[in-house]
């Protein structure tokens, strides 16, 4: 499957990755139509690692009432609306996705972290290579596979907060998604000036860490995304 990424956005921002799984999961099963009954609710709950049926019947009324998929009463069947079509309901745009594999169901949370983090570290270049009006010159940047990328950066793209950013990070590294590596520089700032920083100017001292038994600043950490494979998607009509 390729997934739009302003989709698995969507879904970290407004909270509903649990439903976005069922929802990708009844995609990769069927050609559009699944039956619920009991084999293959339970056959769903087993791949998915549902502790009971409760969670698969609780995350598909939210799909029903969101209407990401449809279902008939009588035949107790569920029609599971396109990517185009669910895109264009939420008023999203569906340029770019992302290859997605049954095997990535088992790590879904650290693999879709890591989908926006590569793409957002992608579009931060993409913008550093936009023709820029000072003599008429052009940055020639290539994309890199290793780049920084703040917090803030991508808090605001998610409308999330840094610890939040901050938890998602971890989880994709842990996974084995991408690595960091904690990157500093040098200040002239003496040990006893840090305190007052700290004490008086919080919000530019948090950035102030002594490291190396010097007083420095943390720069956002340098970060190699790997085994996410972003694709161009063609559009379609909804």
């Amino acid at each position: 499957m390729n997934i739009p990424i302003t989709l698995i956005a969507y879904s970290l921002s407004h909270k509903v990755v649990n439903q976005l799984r069922l929802y990708l999961y009844l995609k990769s099963v069927c050609s559009g139509h699944f039956k619920v009954e009991e084999r293959s609710v339970h056959e769903a709950c087993k791949f998915l690692d549902y502790y009971s049926h409760k969670t698969f019947y609780s995350n598909l009324s939210w799909l029903i009432s969101k209407k990401w998929i449809t279902f008939n009463s009588i035949s107790h069947n569920c029609r599971v609306i396109s990517f185009a079509r669910l895109c264009h309901k939420l008023n999203i745009k569906t340029k770019t996705g992302v290859v997605f594999e049954s095997s990535d169901f088992k790590h879904f949370r650290p693999f879709l972290y890591t989908a926006v983090i590569a793409w957002s570290i992608r579009h931060k270049e993409w913008r550093k290579r936009q023709p820029v009006s000072i003599k008429g010159d052009a940055r020639k940047s290539v994309p890199k596979a290793k780049s920084q990328l703040p917090n803030r950066y991508l808090a605001k793209i998610l409308q999330l907060d840094h610890s939040t950013i901050s938890r998602y990070k971890k989880a994709s590294s842990d996974a084995g998604f991408i690595t960091t590596q904690h990157q500093y520089e040098d200040t002239q700032i003496s040990f006893k000036f840090l305190y007052p920083m700290q004490k008086y100017l919080p919000e530019e001292a948090h950035l102030f860490v002594v490291h190396n038994n010097t007083v420095q600043r943390q720069l956002p950490d340098t970060i190699t995304t790997r085994s996410i494979h972003l694709k161009h998607r063609r559009p379609r009509p909804p």
